[in-house]
């Protein structure tokens, strides 16, 4: 059978444990029971016989073509092409500050879509709100809905939250270490230094952080870098400083 071509976007889902149940050969039949993911093809896109999306998980990503359907959950198709995901290089651990709870996730989706590899939540003296199991549920959902956006299917861990503290007692001497603030040096002038180093980027909090966080990050080898002239947003700065690193090293 031929898939049909069409001038169109072509959609991406994210199917949990994908890889669990794959065939190991292009061409075969995949068949797949969720009522969720039959809601969103059939009911919401309307998808046709012979029309293609993607499938993915964490690990690999399919150009899947549907055959049919049965009942209210079920759909068959099959498997064009199967690959695993892209992973992008260098490596980006993003500390992530404790935003408020928009904020953080309108820069938590932006990590996604620029090829963040690790999500830090940190807890700084300034963070004035709790994290729960249901939000990391949510951020989770976050997370899927950009990596089906942007098509960043290897799409970054997420961790749980700890202190500015032990995020840096944490990490490692072999990662370089940037802290984006507007009294450091030019990210442009400073930034070939680091090519072919896997990098931890952090960006301060709603009101930034405190002198005495900043000095534990230099003893902890934080170079302080600039990214515009100006005083961004914490969600502002975090989507530019892991856009700039993409689009200079990513391989």
């Amino acid at each position: 059978m031929n898939s049909k071509k069409k001038d169109t976007h072509q959609f991406a889902f994210f199917v949990s444990s994908l890889t669990s149940f794959l065939p190991k050969q292009n061409s075969a039949n995949l068949r797949i029971s969720d009522e969720k993911l039959f809601h969103r093809i059939i009911r919401v896109l309307r998808m046709d016989i012979g029309e293609t999306c993607v499938l993915f998980d964490e690990k690999h990503n399919v150009h899947f073509e549907l055959v049919g359907t049965e009942g209210k959950k079920q759909i068959d198709g099959r498997v064009i092409q199967k690959q695993k995901n892209k992973i992008f290089s260098p490596a980006i651990t993003f500390f992530l500050p404790l935003l408020k709870r928009e904020h953080f996730e309108i820069a938590l989706y932006s990590l996604v879509e620029l090829g963040a590899t690790v999500v830090q939540p940190i807890v700084t003296q300034k963070t004035q709100r709790k994290w729960s199991k249901k939000e990391y549920d949510r951020s989770f959902q976050i997370m899927v809905a950009a990596a089906e956006q942007s098509k960043n299917f290897s799409f970054p861990e997420l961790k749980k939250p700890i202190s500015l503290d032990e995020a840096c007692k944490a990490s490692s001497d072999l990662e370089e270490k940037i802290f984006f603030d507007p009294s450091g040096k030019k990210l442009v002038s400073v930034i070939g230094n680091y090519k072919d180093k896997n990098l931890i980027l952090m960006v301060g909090p709603e009101g930034d952080l405190t002198d005495a966080e900043k000095t534990l990050l230099q003893k902890h080898n934080f170079s302080f870098c600039s990214l515009t002239p100006t005083v961004l947003r914490s969600l502002q700065a975090a989507a530019l400083s892991v856009g700039i690193v993409r689009s200079f090293f990513s391989t």
